[in-house]
């Protein structure tokens, strides 16, 4: 396998790992650790989170003061998490290509400051074997290499393809979060332009909003009528 890991998602790291936090030093001490496990993202919300490698789920869960919802992925020779996850839109099983989104960022679990305003992707690796002396427990820092070696069981289906829709208005304005009118940086959209559609989110009065990408949304019904229509 070629394949070396990648950032899962499109923000700027707020935590390295090994870190040991100024807010509260003995945070990470209380799970046995010496300091940070892993990389924090600072994602927003529904922030879409994609394949770091090309590997199979292996575990999807929760943890209420821990790492929230989280994912894992089987590499072979270690795991790769992904946690405190607002949602998983893949499942245990599926192969979750590398640069594939299968889930969002969220702000569930241990985040500090709890709440929204603690939103953030904790990325770890944890190799399978390591010396019971070890102080991190198979942590390790996801971007050091590892040698990577895929078992057979690994030929299993692929995800699904994405949806794709076609825009049905022009000019159709592509916002930053569902049901605001704060753009994307001016980013709009043509009629006939074919779209891929990461999630969806259906507000409570039924307008529907479609996610393209990272702080990318458009209004897929709106007030009733239908900007985005699909196969």
């Amino acid at each position: 396998m070629s394949e070396t890991i990648c950032a899962p998602v499109a923000a700027v790291v707020t935590q390295g790992f090994g870190n040991i936090p100024t807010w509260d030093p003995d945070f990470y001490a209380r799970w046995g650790y010496p300091g940070h496990n892993g990389i924090d993202y600072g994602a927003l919300d529904k922030t879409p989170v994609t394949g770091a490698l090309s590997a199979r789920l292996s575990k999807i869960g929760f943890e209420a003061n821990g790492f929230g919802n989280f994912a894992v992925q089987d590499c072979g020779s270690f795991w790769l998490y992904y946690c405190h996850l607002d949602a998983v839109f893949a499942k245990v099983g599926d192969l979750v290509e590398q640069g594939r989104a299968f889930a969002y960022s969220g702000h569930s679990g241990a985040c500090y400051p709890p709440g929204e305003a603690g939103a953030h992707l904790h990325f770890g690796k944890r190799v399978k074997t390591y010396a019971k002396t070890d102080p991190w427990k198979g942590w390790r820092e996801p971007f050091v290499q590892e040698v990577i070696t895929m078992p057979t069981e690994y030929k299993v289906p692929k995800m699904p393809k994405l949806p794709q829709g076609i825009v049905r208005v022009d000019g159709l304005v592509v916002r930053r979060k569902p049901g605001t009118t704060e753009q994307a940086t001016g980013m709009k959209l043509s009629s006939g332009q074919t779209v891929q559609v990461i999630d969806s989110y259906k507000q409570a009065n039924g307008d529907i909003w479609l996610c393209l990408g990272y702080l990318q949304w458009v209004a897929g019904l709106y007030q009733g009528k239908h900007y985005v229509a699909f196969e």
